[in-house]
């Protein structure tokens, strides 16, 4: 996991450099890179679940339920919009870089 973070990182920086706009392609690489080899079924790292597909929830110890996503269908919807808004492209007032990109690591984590 140390390893995977530290390759996204690298991409990261690499990205930033090129000065293309952040798109869905690049958040469905990055979730690749986190992953790579942390799943059970490495054809699952970097796509987005389908509507069809068994729904990933996030659980604690307990079995409690601490996340529902939302549904596949939404997907593509909600990554334009997070990747509109990493890109400054939301029509909204000036909102500080630093801001914008702490908010934007949450929303990606």
């Amino acid at each position: 996991m140390v390893l995977n973070n530290y390759q996204a990182m690298q991409w990261a920086v690499e990205f930033a450099s090129s000065g293309e706009a952040f798109a869905p392609e690049h958040v469905l690489e990055l979730h690749r890179i986190v992953t790579d080899g942390t799943l059970t079924d490495n054809s699952q790292a970097g796509r987005m679940q389908q509507p069809n597909d068994e729904r990933v929830t996030v659980v604690w110890d307990d079995g409690k339920v601490l996340h529902y996503p939302p549904p596949a269908h939404e997907l593509p919807a909600w990554l334009e919009r997070l990747c509109a808004f990493a890109n400054g492209d939301t029509g909204q007032e000036f909102l500080h870089p630093v801001v914008q990109a702490v908010l934007t690591h949450f929303w990606l984590a």
